[in-house]
């Protein structure tokens, strides 16, 4: 082709400073940005032993298209790279206000280039300017004020992060790509957020919510309580009614729920001592209006029988 170079095989790597244009920034902000990032990323490649002068690099305003050295190890993109990358945004974003902050997405991808005289051509360069805006990293980016996301194509992700423990493979998670006539998915790595309190991101919390409606938790009080600690005194028990003094129950069944109600309200009938046993008091269960029995405290739960008080009519 007139003019331009065979393709060459060329590892490809996107910056985009997010949120540039946003509302709280001014042109002396956006300038400043500007001129900081490639001071930014220049330190940032050649600590990883990615000399920067032998970049190919293309300005875009908001951000950088690079052009990887042919004789750097893809590897360095990822283990080295990353870590210089976040200590730089931290030291930068430590000395500026909130209107000149920056945060990073780093698009990382690897194939065939040419270029010519207006610059580069490749499918390459396409699919990594698509996964860079995917709407998953801009989500995570702004709901936790995270400094650097890197998303890795599928490819790369497989050939150079997944077969290398120094890459940290499992601090990646597949994300959906669908931007413009572009539909796949990429590999999200985000940075240690800066902000402790940070929540999850709202479509998170929105599908999360319809399963926790209407779920309910017996003794919620009693079980935060223990699982607080010490430090923290559980809530009071409410103490609920005994079941109905005017009639005992007559079938098993009856009785085991009986003894279920009031091993759960903490109280007796003060007509008995003891503790549900196997054995039930006989004689009538129907006590007459106005004897004066009334629920009581457990005396005892040792007990496999009842006794009757003395002077009870139940």
């Amino acid at each position: 082709m007139l003019g331009y170079t065979e393709a060459q095989h060329r590892t490809v790597v996107i910056v985009d400073v997010a949120g540039f244009t946003a509302a709280n920034r001014r042109g002396v902000h956006q300038v400043e940005i500007h001129k900081r990032l490639v001071e930014l990323l220049t330190t940032a490649f050649d600590d990883a032993g990615i000399p920067w002068q032998d970049c190919d690099v293309e300005d875009r305003g908001d951000g950088k298209l690079i052009l990887a050295p042919r004789d750097v190890f893809n590897i360095r993109l990822v283990d080295q790279l990353w870590s210089r990358l976040v200590a730089e945004l931290r030291r930068y974003n430590a000395l500026h206000s909130a209107a000149a902050v920056m945060q990073l997405r780093v698009a990382v991808h690897a194939g065939e280039v040419w270029r010519g005289p207006a610059g580069e051509v490749s499918p390459a360069i396409n699919l990594a300017a698509r996964i860079i805006e995917a709407a998953a990293a801009k989500d995570v980016l702004k709901a936790t004020g995270a400094a650097l996301a890197m998303i890795a194509s599928d490819a790369f992700y497989r050939d150079v992060i997944e077969p290398d423990p120094a890459a940290a493979p499992d601090l990646f998670r597949r994300i959906p790509v669908d931007v413009k006539q572009t539909q796949t998915h990429a590999w999200l790595r985000v940075a240690e957020s800066p902000q402790p309190e940070a929540v999850q991101p709202q479509l998170e919390l929105e599908q999360l919510a319809p399963l926790l409606d209407g779920v309910f938790v017996p003794h919620l009080p009693v079980l935060v309580g223990r699982a607080s600690g010490p430090g923290v005194p559980p809530a009071p028990l409410v103490r609920t009614p005994g079941p109905p003094c005017a009639t005992w129950p007559n079938s098993t069944r009856e009785r085991t729920e009986s003894r279920r109600h009031w091993s759960s309200s903490a109280s007796w009938p003060a007509s008995w001592t003891g503790t549900a046993g196997s054995s039930w008091p006989a004689g009538p269960r129907t006590r007459p209006a106005g004897s004066g029995c009334r629920p009581g405290r457990a005396t005892g739960r040792s007990s496999r029988s009842w006794t009757r008080n003395p002077g009870c009519t139940c």
